[in-house]
C-alpha cells in the first residue's frame, strides 16, 4: 500500500503548525492519488488546530509586523479634501459703493490748513452768531503761553512778508506787509485785553506776558511815511495802558515790595529807552516804590 512520505511523522510535530510545509503544492502529474488512510483534500485545506505554544508564536509574528497598523494609521490620518467657503472682506460699509456720495464733513476739514480752517470757522460764526457761546464753551482754555505762541507765529509771518532787498521802510515794502502787519497788531490787542483783570491769570504771569508782547512791538520797524506808523504808535499806547493796569493789579495783590524785588521797574526802564511812549509807565510805577532810586 502506498503511504505518504510524511505519514510516519507524529501529528503534533512542528511541521503541522504550518500546513503549507506539510503538504506542499505539486503538479498534477507528480501528485499521488488518494489512498486509504490519507486525509482527503477538504481535510488538508482546513486550517489545523494550533497548540497554545504555536498560537503564541503566531501572535508574536503578527505583533512584530507593524505594516498593517501603520497602513491603517496612514489611511485614517490622511487629509481628506473638503470644500471651504471664502468670504470677501468688506470695509466699514455693509453695502458696496454703487454711486457717488458727498464726503463727510470731517473729511472736508482734513483737507484744510489751519489758516483756511480759521477762516471757515470765522465765516460760519459771522453767519450764525448764536453759535459763538457754544464754540467758546467747547474750545480749550487760552493761556499766556499759548497766546505767545500764536503771536510769535503772526510775527514770523509778518517778517517773512518783506521783499528781499530794497528799502524795507518804503512804500513797496509796506504794500507787501500790510495784511500781515494788521493781523499781528490785531492779534496782540485781542490777547492783551483778554488777560487783563479780572482774569484767572496771576499778576506775575500777567506782567511777564506784557513784557514779552512789548518786545514783539519793539521789533516792528518804522516806515518813511508817517501814516504807516500810526498803527504801531496806537499799539504802544494800548500796551502802555495795559502796563498801568497790570502794575496796579500786581501791587494791590502782592504788594509794592514784591514788585520792587521782581525787578519790574528796571525792566520798564529798558522798554522806555526803546520807545518813549512807555516813559509815562515808568513814572507811574515809581510812585508806588518811592524808596527805589533812579
Amino acid at each position: 500500500m502506498d503511504r505518504s512520505p510524511l505519514a510516519f511523522l507524529p501529528q503534533n510535530n512542528h511541521f503541522t503548525t504550518f500546513p503549507h510545509l506539510a503538504h506542499p503544492k505539486s503538479s498534477p502529474r507528480s501528485s499521488p492519488s488518494p489512498v486509504a488512510g490519507t486525509p482527503s483534500t477538504a481535510t488538508r485545506l482546513s486550517p489545523p488546530k494550533l497548540s497554545p505554544t504555536a498560537k503564541r508564536k503566531a501572535s508574536s509574528f503578527q505583533d512584530d509586523d507593524p505594516s498593517d497598523d501603520q497602513e491603517d494609521s496612514v489611511m485614517s490620518t490622511s487629509p481628506q479634501p473638503h470644500h471651504r467657503t471664502l468670504k470677501r472682506a468688506r470695509g466699514p460699509s455693509s453695502q458696496p459703493p454703487t454711486s457717488k456720495r458727498p464726503l463727510p464733513v470731517n473729511r472736508l476739514l482734513d483737507n484744510l490748513e489751519k489758516p483756511a480752517l480759521v477762516t471757515l470757522l470765522s465765516s460760519l460764526l459771522t453767519r450764525h452768531p448764536d453759535l459763538i457761546p457754544e464754540v467758546q464753551s467747547l474750545a480749550p482754555k487760552v493761556t499766556p503761553q499759548t497766546a505767545l505762541q500764536a503771536i510769535h507765529k503772526l510775527e514770523e509771518t509778518f517778517h517773512a512778508s518783506f521783499p528781499y532787498g530794497g528799502d524795507k521802510s518804503g512804500e513797496y515794502a509796506y504794500s507787501r506787509i500790510q495784511t500781515s502787519y494788521n493781523a499781528l497788531l490785531q492779534g496782540i490787542a485781542d490777547y492783551v485785553t483778554h488777560f487783563l483783570p479780572p482774569s484767572s491769570v496771576n499778576p506775575p504771569e500777567l506782567l511777564s506776558f506784557l513784557d514779552s508782547v512789548t518786545d514783539v512791538l519793539h521789533r516792528i520797524p518804522t516806515f518813511h511815511n508817517y501814516i504807516h506808523n500810526l498803527a504801531r504808535q496806537s499799539a504802544f499806547a494800548d500796551i502802555a495802558a495795559a502796563w498801568q493796569v497790570g502794575i496796579r493789579y500786581f501791587i494791590e495783590t502782592n504788594g509794592a515790595f514784591s514788585f520792587s524785588l521782581g525787578g519790574w521797574l528796571a525792566r520798564l526802564e529798558s522798554h522806555a529807552r526803546k520807545e518813549e511812549g512807555l516813559r509815562s509807565v515808568v513814572e507811574s510805577a515809581r510812585e508806588h516804590v518811592p524808596w527805589q532810586q533812579r
